[in-house]
């Protein structure tokens, strides 16, 4: 659940820390030419957050898509309450 994803990370949120992972290993079969997706494929994530808090700088950098091959396409908040909020992240294999 989202309270679970949300403890236990460096960064302080567990889906950051997971999605950060898979965007490097994303990056690192693409550089040994076993991508995990084909170009034009599309990694979707929900991102819990808690309300109030800047989605901005809770996304990877732009240095890391990069390194995947990632291009951000848009996040969209799902409200789940008067504390927490989770966003619908997409990203497309370049």
């Amino acid at each position: 659940g989202i309270r679970e994803a949300m403890s236990g990370s460096d960064s302080g949120y567990g889906g950051s820390a997971a999605l950060f992972d898979l965007i490097d290993a994303i990056g690192r079969d693409r550089h040994l030419g076993t991508p995990l997706l084909k170009r034009g494929g599309k990694l979707v994530s929900f991102f819990p957050c808690l309300r109030g808090d800047n989605i901005e700088d809770l996304l990877p950098s732009n240095e890391r898509l990069k390194r995947a091959g990632l291009l951000f396409e848009f996040k969209r908040e799902q409200k789940l309450n008067s504390a927490l909020s989770r966003w619908v992240l997409s990203f497309k294999s370049s």
